[in-house]
């Protein structure tokens, strides 16, 4: 693919904190209080602190990885092996995690803005742009991103504080929820929210320079870890435990749920329209990755029958779940293994790399000090 395209780090930290904080704002946030009950904020903590300690480790090892992305440094550490074990393994990743997301989604906003629809429709619907969004290129999609996630951050700024004020400070108590231990034993189910950190590792050769690439980091860090905090917060606060562990979407039930009779409900339907547009570009984001990912893979330099290939496949992966019951059971399997895909595959990758490299410095020093 090609690769003149560039971009700095305010638009790789869009396509970051758009990935994973669109799920904060639909489903995920109950995960938090179904780990640990009302100590739910203790969860996002936690994994705060463990995503800090991934976030610094991958910056220092990427410092002798230059601009490549991590296809390419398992291509040059481990061989062939390494790239197709690694290429099919996040290809099938992206599809899963995407999936069962996408329903999610799509549920969210039939229940809200389309009612008359169907689920499926709305799935057809957001494919389609998504598609033509991946179509257009990182570059289209990097840009489209700066652009409206902003604008979403905004609005899901202006929703938390409203459930903020429509809540209990009580909802907290007691103080440990279900119990301290569970923090640490189920911590890492949350943690996968953080999966699609990844994509950074992904994107690297598209930004300008290290620096980009490490300001891209902070700033993921700074506005994920903030969001994660403050709305795991806010939403144990305003959603008594064990309530809060069965909502489907916590943006699209805030008319419904809190009575906001002073703010109107226009408002919340243009909040919805970006949401949507966001929607659209978080599914666009793991289409084209999985285009790249491929046509690395085998060297393919005609990728739109390939976007059209994974379009269609990762809308065949939406119609395996029969009902919600089910797409929750594959979403919750995802739970169990995503967060070392996306935060322990690619340190293990970069420390790997970093071992060969000093390997081959140090025999290039002794063959230099031979030839003396």
């Amino acid at each position: 693919m090609k690769r003149s395209t560039v971009f700095g780090h305010w638009e790789g930290t869009f396509i970051i904190v758009n990935s994973i904080l669109l799920k904060y704002a639909f489903f995920f946030l109950n995960t938090f209080p179904g780990i640990a009950g009302s100590a739910g904020w203790m969860v996002a903590v936690y994994i705060c602190i463990v995503f800090l300690v991934a976030v610094l480790i991958i910056q220092k090892l990427y410092q002798y990885a230059g601009q490549a992305d991590l296809m390419d440094i398992a291509h040059a550490t481990f061989g062939n092996a390494g790239k197709y074990i690694l290429g099919f393994g996040l290809i099938l990743c992206f599809l899963f995690n995407s999936g069962t997301n996408l329903i999610y989604f799509a549920e969210s906003f039939k229940n809200s803005l389309l009612t008359d629809s169907s689920t499926k429709m709305m799935i057809i619907f957001l494919i389609l742009v998504a598609f033509f969004l991946a179509m257009k290129g990182l570059d289209s999609i990097a840009r489209v991103h700066a652009f409206f996630v902003p604008i979403s951050l905004i609005a899901t700024g202006i929703i938390a504080f409203f459930l903020m004020t429509e809540g209990s400070i009580q909802n907290i108590f007691p103080i440990f929820g279900t119990g301290l231990p569970n923090v640490f034993k189920l911590g890492h189910f949350a943690l996968s929210g953080f999966f699609e950190f990844i994509l950074i590792t992904l994107i690297t050769p598209y930004m300008k320079t290290y620096s980009e690439f490490s300001k891209t980091l902070k700033l993921t860090y700074v506005f994920v870890s903030a969001a994660t905090l403050i709305l795991s917060l806010v939403y144990i606060i305003a959603v008594p435990y064990p309530a809060n562990t069965n909502i489907l979407s916590v943006i699209m039930m805030t008319p419904d749920y809190m009575t906001f009779h002073h703010i109107p409900q226009e408002l919340f339907t243009v909040f919805s329209i970006f949401y949507c547009i966001c929607t659209a570009l978080y599914i666009s984001i793991h289409i084209y990755v999985c285009t790249l990912i491929f046509s690395k893979m085998f060297y393919i330099n005609k990728t739109t029958p390939l976007t059209i290939c994974f379009s269609v496949v990762l809308l065949g992966i939406t119609q395996i779940p029969v009902d919600m019951n089910m797409n929750k059971d594959m979403y919750e399997i995802g739970l169990s293994f995503l967060w070392v895909v996306g935060l322990i595959v690619p340190i293990i990758v970069l420390a790997c790399n970093n071992i060969k490299i000093k390997r081959l410095q140090k025999e290039d020093k002794h063959e230099k000090k031979e030839k003396r």
